[in-house]
This record gives C-alpha cells, structure tokens and sequence, in this order.
C-alpha cells in the first residue's frame, strides 16, 4: 500500500520527527434493494455487489434503494427510484429519514 512519508528536522524528541500517512481503507456498507422490477433489481444488485463495498445485508442497513412510497426505514438512508412510463431514464430522489 503507498504512504505519504513526512520528516521533521531532528529535536529533543526523535520519536516524533518521522510519520508514515497511509490511505483510507473503503469500508463496506450494508445496502438493500427493495425494487419491485425484477429486472431493475437484479441490475441494482450486481451494480451493488461489483463495487466490492458491499457489507452483509442485514436487518438495520445503511442504504435501502427502493421505488415505493414513503419512508423505508427511519434510521437508514433511502434512494427512491422512479420508473417513468415511457421508459426515458430512472429519476432518482434521495432523502435520509
């Protein structure tokens, strides 16, 4: 893994003179998908799962992607997907609960 390296002139106290600065490891999160399009949700969850950032769904999960009304679950992040009729785009709204 790469470091920044940072060296200080020497003083009275070496032990502070040398810092390695390494980068910020991803960390997973715990999404779920709650679309109803069977096909839309196959393709949220390969698109989910391909980020390798992914954690375990569980029960209390971060980000819920879903397309209904309404709030989802209050302590979690929601994206509401909507599917127009003509099929044109996916319009997104994104609200935390």
């Amino acid at each position: 893994m790469p470091s920044l390296q940072a060296v200080l002139e020497p003083d009275a106290l070496a032990e502070d003179n040398e810092v390695h600065l390494l980068p910020r490891r991803p960390q997973a999160h715990p999404c779920s998908s709650r679309i109803t399009n069977e096909s839309f949700s196959a393709l949220v969850n390969r698109t989910l799962d391909a980020t390798g950032l992914r954690a375990a769904i569980s029960d209390n999960p971060e980000l819920v992607i879903h397309d209904t009304d309404g709030v989802v679950n209050s302590n979690s992040w929601s994206l509401r997907c909507l599917m127009p009729a003509k099929r044109h785009g996916v319009h997104r709204t994104v609200h935390r609960g």
